[in-house]
């Protein structure tokens, strides 16, 4: 069985407008780049990145339109989605170098003489250690349980995706055995998660609200690949071949505006969301199925960006960790300085820590993981029926 293409029809009678072997898209890592230094910028304090936090929904954009795209590939492929060879690749991608984390904060919390812990909202510093090991880091109150808790305040977006990576799957394979409800329904699920973000923007950490990103990027990755809209859409791609990309940064602009003016709060911002992630996950989709060209080309196959997005789930798991031991190391030595010359010279040295730390875990830890996904692959089945050698392509660093 060969991979579908334009106009084939799979094996639930439903048209499949293209589905393209699993492969890099170097692009996709100069996106993540950008997405990761956002973070890295608003957590720094950088003048003018007050909304920086968008870089985490423009990971959860990416995250949720490739793992979509790549389960719709499965089963147009193989007949089926194997979620136990779909979880087993996740733990292998991103539990690793998560728990190497969990485990040196679960010792520093417990075990430090410096440490103190409390109670806040009826949490105690045990279920506040469950909840770090168990991938529910969104629902613990904000403060109160840990005077380290800093080293932890952004690991909820990974408990977000890791309940996107539980529940998604399972309930996309019950739609994929009833086609003709799978585009509404998709669509109906986001609008739901949309309905309840508007309502209760200040919950902003939950799977149900936050998960706006990722339910529309999977919606979005539905329809461009199973049916008459995503054939249209790939010859409209086509023709805009940098407009997205664009558009992408033009209406990120007056959120950065309104957070560096302080214009509005940040729940007002984050209902500017709505409006930004169609521009965001239509240029995602433009990456994913052609080619960038000119200065975007430039930018996002940049061969620094390209290393800096690979490695930028380390980054986001490092940072804050980082980002203390750089300003705590730097705070005699620098004094004396001006105090522009003094911040930029941390926020380099921040910047540069992260990276060698991501990187060095990369390479020495994770990849050995890493190696041992293609065994799980579900693609990879599909070649062995096929023999059909794209099929086997590299990773996507998803």
């Amino acid at each position: 069985m060969s991979t579908l293409t334009s106009g084939a029809t799979d094996n639930s009678g439903v048209t499949v407008s293209r589905a393209p072997a699993a492969h890099h898209v170097r692009a996709l890592d100069g996106i993540r780049a950008f997405a990761i230094l956002l973070v890295l910028a608003v957590h720094a304090g950088v003048p003018g990145f007050d909304s920086g936090w968008l870089g985490v929904d423009l990971f959860f954009a990416v995250s949720g339109f490739l793992i979509t795209t790549l389960l719709l590939n499965e089963w147009s492929s193989t007949g089926t989605v194997l979620l136990k060879n779909f979880w087993i690749r996740r733990f292998l991608r991103l539990m690793p170098a998560y728990y190497l984390y969990v485990i040196g904060i679960t010792i520093a919390m417990w075990c430090l003489p410096w440490s103190v812990l409390s109670t806040h909202g009826g949490w105690t510093p045990l279920r506040y250690t469950a909840a770090l090991w168990m991938y529910l880091m969104n629902y613990p109150p904000a403060g109160g349980i840990w005077n380290g808790q800093i080293t932890t305040v952004h690991l909820w977006s990974l408990a977000v995706e890791e309940q996107y990576y539980v529940f998604w799957p399972v309930f996309l394979l019950f739609l994929l055995k009833r086609p003709k409800f799978l585009a509404p329904v998709s669509w109906g699920l986001f609008a739901a998660v949309l309905a309840y973000f508007l309502v209760f923007a200040t919950d902003e950490r939950l799977l149900y609200t936050r998960g706006i990103s990722l339910f529309l990027a999977s919606a979005v990755a539905i329809t461009l690949q199973r049916g008459p809209s995503g054939t249209r859409w790939h010859a409209f791609a086509r023709k805009r071949a940098n407009a997205f990309l664009t558009a992408s940064v033009l209406v990120t602009l007056p959120a950065f505006a309104a957070g560096s003016f302080h214009l509005l709060t940040v729940p007002q911002i984050q209902l500017l969301l709505p409006v930004m992630l169609p521009f965001y996950i239509a240029a995602i989709a433009r990456l994913w199925y052609g080619s960038v060209d000119g200065v975007w080309r430039f930018i996002l196959t940049h061969p620094v960006l390209v290393y800096i997005g690979k490695v930028s789930y380390g980054i986001y798991l490092y940072h804050e960790v980082t980002r203390l031991f750089t300003w705590w190391i730097t705070d005699s030595w620098l004094q004396g300085l001006p105090r522009f010359l003094a911040y930029g010279t941390r926020l380099a040295l921040y910047v540069a820590l992260s990276v060698a730390v991501a990187s060095a875990s990369f390479s020495l830890y994770e990849r050995r993981f890493l190696l041992m996904k293609n065994r799980f692959r579900g693609d990879r089945i599909a070649a062995k029926n096929s023999s059909d050698p794209r099929l086997l392509a590299t990773d996507t660093g998803t």
